[in-house]
């Protein structure tokens, strides 16, 4: 992490393990060389980056867990979130740790908890998971589900099936120091279709790094010992190249009744040089299998411990630890789009079973169908832990496991909605006009981003004037101005009126002061702040000099409506594309005028009166009910729900939030025959508020602080202009656009109300 850091500050190309097929590919050599480097942490660790789980991790996050587990490192770290973005959910945050701790990663470290948001920080590699986000109240939710995982995918010890050899040295020949080349990554990518296969069969399996093989590697029995871990057998992928130390130790092995087996192509060099012996006699005891069918040919030598069959069973990960007298087996639906609908077999053990569920925090009985194969529902991103024997003795059942499906849709909750707000709205001002001989003239009004820019390459110091625009409808009743650092403003006013901070509150950060400014005009409106700007020095030590005069967007805060114009210019989204993700619409305005609000909603709020909104809304409506069947339930279901939270309160009496898949509440107990009284409380994120508003590619997936610009660096490799702020009146920059997008809030899609038996 120090070492991509200093990178990324300096300019050099890193080996981060982050995102994208080509990244962990070209990297490849590198990550496998840290094999030898995390035996001596006391807690190895890795930073995940982005929005995203892509199938490449399992190199990344095997190559520290394999390590962790022959060396008996029980803790490991993951630095997770990072650059993700405001709108990062609860569900985002349970799938990654999951996705983690099903590979061996049991210790969340998430970025980032920020003190203050003022200045360039708002821009640090966001989100922020701290007090600042208007769901901070619900937080808890997924920490105790993350905390949970956590705990039983560390429970007991690993029972890996087999041991697969890194083909580390083989990359070295295949990319002698010049760089990646087409014969590693074809290499590396059919060892991917290895790992690839093992964990669509469900099959445990750890990394051997062949230098830790020839320090501690010895035969016991028909298992190869690795420190801590014992094999039963060895898989060789894709290897160009293999040690002698290698080679006599698998021979050892293989004479005392162990497994070998070679997959992709065997090996035709030992050491780097050709030397026909030791390949032969690997020949002779080695079973070769296929390298994109590796799992299944598998099953036909060595039966697997967890049997996984069943619709979306590719999609399901498994890993499974032993108890004295017992076994945890966690199941991890990988898909973002799908619920798997899967049989679960275990091969030894299957008495006393208990469904453990993370996100409630529920243990529930279950019996076994025909043949012993357990039937379970995993939704889209959850994680379920099956235990059986003396591993479920701590568990205390509240009732028994019943896969739950989709029921009958008893009513479609479409129409309007009686809304209000339970924050204060609020609507960006991030482009101003600005001056530098006091107000005698202007420059056009350009972003406020860019202005800083700008002044920071030229470099400029002197007086400032930034005069923020905003045009209004209707006049609100309560209106506040928000400003980071007010005091380094020699004045503030809004349309020619002083504002004074001396006894400012704050809006969602200690740092955004909050001042009232009374009412506003009808038309044309500005805020006026004067400055003496000081340009930044970035390599400088002294934070005075480090980060100068940051000058950021205003905001306007109280009760009014922001009325958007629809720009005719499609959005795009960096998220949509992607194609791993649930597709969301992304919302892209031309203009705002402040307006009156009104009462009732129908559907999306952002473009109702709240595109910058950051808190919480409270919807409600009426209902007629009829009394369920006998046995049956009724479920409220959020079938296309924009928000972090949905609070459901009916009848007066408060149900627990939904805040994943399948994003539905049990009503069943609050139900009445007749007419019911629901309401719905959603609570979003930072997004809205603080963007990015201007990136070409509407909604990311990866976001730092070049996202909030037109520029160029890293994540938004794909570059943009260094002077983005210039070419900006000429033409359309590469990233850059003056239009915001702003993403939806509330509902897409009608709740259903159904019933189920």
């Amino acid at each position: 992490k120090q070492i991509g850091d200093y990178c990324e500050r300096t300019g050099m190309t890193w080996t981060g393990h982050y995102n994208g097929e080509d990244a962990f590919r070209s990297v490849q050599m590198n990550v496998g060389n840290l094999m030898i480097q995390y035996r001596h942490m006391q807690r190895p660790g890795i930073d995940h980056l982005g929005l995203r789980l892509p199938v490449q991790t399992l190199f990344m996050m095997r190559s520290l867990s394999s390590v962790a587990n022959q060396y008996g490192r029980t803790r490991r770290l993951s630095e997770m979130f990072g650059i993700s973005g405001q709108n990062m959910n609860f569900e985002d945050r349970a799938w990654i740790c999951a996705g983690h701790a099903v590979l061996g990663i049991n210790h969340v470290c998430p970025h980032l908890s920020l003190y203050s948001m003022k200045g360039c920080r708002k821009r640090d590699y966001p989100p922020t998971i701290s007090p600042q986000q208007p769901y901070w109240g619900w937080n808890g939710a997924v920490e105790d589900c993350m905390a949970r995982i956590c705990y039983l995918s560390s429970v007991g010890a690993y029972a890996p099936e087999l041991l697969v050899i890194n083909p580390l040295e083989s990359a070295y020949i295949d990319d002698p120091g010049s760089g990646p080349s087409p014969a590693g990554n074809a290499r590396f990518g059919r060892f991917m279709k290895v790992l690839e296969s093992l964990q669509a069969a469900h099959r445990d399996y750890d990394l051997g790094d062949e230098q830790i093989l020839a320090d501690i590697a010895t035969v016991e029995g028909a298992s190869l010992r690795v420190g801590k871990m014992a094999y039963p057998a060895v898989l060789l992928p894709c290897l160009r190249t293999v040690r002698a130390s290698t080679l006599a130790v698998l021979d050892r092995f293989a004479a005392a009744g162990g497994t070998v087996l070679v997959a992709g192509g065997a090996p035709d060099l030992v050491d780097g040089l050709t030397n026909a012996a030791p390949l032969a006699a690997l020949a002779r005891s080695a079973t070769t299998l296929p390298a994109e069918g590796a799992g299944p040919a598998l099953a036909g030598l060595r039966p697997a411990s967890v049997r996984i069959v069943g619709e979306g069973a590719e999609n399901v990960w498994a890993h499974r630890r032993a108890l004295p007298g017992g076994q945890m087996v966690m199941l991890f639906n990988r898909s973002r789009l799908v619920a798997a609908d899967v049989q679960v077999t275990l091969a030894s053990g299957a008495d006393h079973p208990v469904v453990w569920d993370p996100a409630s925090g529920r243990t529930l009985s279950i019996t076994p169908g025909a043949g012993g194969a357990f039937a379970l529902r995993l939704d889209p991103a959850r994680t379920l832990f099956l235990s059986t024997g003396a591993a479920s003795g701590p568990a205390r059942p509240s009732g028994a496991y019943a896969a739950v499906r989709p029921g009958v849709a008893v009513q479609a909750l479409d129409g309007p909605w009686k809304g209000r707000r339970l924050d204060p709205n609020a609507i960006t001002l991030d482009f101003a006009r600005w001056s530098t001989n006091g107000g005698a003239s202007f420059h056009v009004a350009e972003p406020v981003i860019g202005i800083h820019e700008r002044f920071t390459h030229r470099p400029y110091r002197g007086p400032l004037r930034l005069a923020f625009d905003v045009a209004v409808d209707t006049p609100p009743a309560r209106c506040s101005l928000v400003l980071e650092q007010p005091a380094m403003y020699r004045s503030i006013a809004v349309n020619g009126r002083a504002v004074d901070f001396a006894r400012s509150g704050f809006h969602r950060d200690a740092a955004f002061r909050m001042a009232e400014i009374g009412a506003l005009k009808k038309g044309t409106n500005t805020v006026t702040l004067d400055l003496d700007y000081v340009a930044p020095v970035p390599p400088s030590r002294d934070a005075r000099e480090r980060y100068g005069t940051e000058i950021e967007s205003v905001y306007l805060v109280g009760d009014f409506a922001v009325h958007a114009e629809v720009s005719p210019e499609p959005a795009k989204s960096e998220r949509n594309e992607r194609g791993e993700l649930p597709k969301r619409p992304v919302h892209r305005f031309r203009s705002f005028r402040i307006a009156a609000e009104k009462g009732v909603f129908e559907g999306d709020l952002a473009p109702q009166g709240y595109p910058f909104y950051a808190g919480a809304f409270e919807l409600e409506r009426t209902f007629t009910a009829t009394a369920p069947a006998g046995g049956a339930r009724h479920v409220l279901t959020f079938p296309g729900m924009e928000a972090i939270v949905a609070v459901v309160e009916l009848n007066g009496r408060r149900l627990p939030p939904a805040v994943w898949s399948p994003w539905e509440v049990d009503v069943t107990e609050a139900l009445r025959e007749g007419t019911n009284t629901l309401k719905v409380t959603l609570v979003n994120s930072l997004r809205n508020l603080l963007g990015p508003h201007h990136h070409a590619m509407g909604e990311l997936t990866s976001v730092g602080p070049v996202s909030f610009t037109g520029g160029v660096g890293w994540p938004t490799n794909a570059g943009g202009e260094r002077d983005w702020y210039d070419v900006r009146p000429a033409r359309e920059p590469k990233l850059w656009r003056d239009d915001h997008h702003c993403i939806p809030f509330g509902f897409l899609l009608p709740p259903v109300l159904e019933q189920r038996r």
